[in-house]
């Protein structure tokens, strides 16, 4: 017999539900994409956070009055410069999501020409993002 149960009894000690399951690996899942997200922002040279972040406001402020959607390379075009790594933009982005500045609303091809379409995550500006754009609540 194998110590290994393919198929254990729902609710028997050691066993897990399929939501359980995912739940588990989901908070795996963050838990290291959290762990990413620092280490990729270690180290990032202050003038670039603040140039980022004045940026990631900007344009979030423009999108929300517009009600357009934009991604991390549109923030270069606004004048934000590249990173020394392509990785800084994850933390700057979910920095300013935290904070209540943007809100992910998907995915879509890369409009970066060097990276074949692949996926990247799209964003919108909130309200707050005016606001903090008109001078008024802090980010």
């Amino acid at each position: 017999m194998s110590a290994i149960n393919d198929n254990p009894t729902p609710g028997a000690p050691g066993s897990v539900t399929e939501p359980e399951q995912q739940s588990l690996l989901t908070d795996e899942g963050q838990i290291r994409k959290d762990a990413g997200m620092h280490l990729a922002d270690i180290g990032t040279d202050e003038w670039w956070r603040d140039c980022c972040d004045r940026g990631i406001v900007a344009l979030a402020a423009q999108t929300y009055r517009t009600g357009a959607t934009f991604q991390a390379f549109d923030l270069i075009d606004i004048g934000v410069p590249e990173p020394d790594s392509p990785n800084r933009w994850g933390p700057r982005l979910l920095a300013a999501a935290r904070a209540g500045i943007v809100e992910p609303v998907g995915y879509g091809p890369s409009k970066r020409p060097t990276v074949a379409k692949s996926a990247a995550r799209i964003w919108r500006g909130t309200a707050l993002a005016v606001r903090v754009m008109d001078g008024g609540a802090a980010a």
